[in-house]
């Protein structure tokens, strides 16, 4: 069998398409792909993720919901404007931000949500899942944690 140029051209190109749907196949061209996951802000998550929370922890009324909203705005822009002091002031600032926030959403809540609110774990970049800040105490009906037996095993 004699090759040809004409030959060579349509192993060629053969060879190209073979490849071109490999390369295709590769790429993940779906729309059912999962939106992107919000990005977390120095000063926490973002504004709609916790009112979304919020929302269905404390089962939000449509009233309640702009007026939480805006506390949560206030408090995220509050806490962003302390990246570059000392931890101690930053410490101090954020617990005030935290009292300040509270006593607002005191005002909005009902007795039973605000009671609920409190009871929250706290959602920030150190609160791995909504779980204690370090040094944290656990939120009141939590069972306390199991202690090692004496003797160091």
């Amino acid at each position: 069998m004699k090759v040809t140029k004409t030959s060579i051209a349509v192993i060629a190109v053969t060879g190209l398409l073979a490849l071109t749907s490999a390369v295709r196949a590769q790429t993940n061209t779906s729309t059912n792909a999962a939106p992107p996951a919000p990005k977390m802000h120095k000063a926490g998550p973002p504004v709609e993720v916790q009112l979304e929370r919020l929302t269905r922890e404390l089962t939000l009324t449509d009233a309640e919901k702009p007026l939480v909203k805006a506390v949560l705005e206030d408090q995220n822009k509050q806490m962003e404007g302390l990246s570059g002091l000392s931890p101690e002031d930053r410490r101090t600032k954020m617990q005030a931000i935290r009292e300040e926030v509270s006593t607002k959403m005191k005002g909005i809540l009902t007795p039973e949500q605000y009671t609920k609110y409190q009871a929250l774990p706290p959602m920030g970049p150190r609160s791995k899942k909504g779980g204690n800040p370090p040094g944290g105490t656990p939120p009141a009906g939590t069972p306390p944690a199991a202690t090692p037996p004496a003797g160091g095993q």
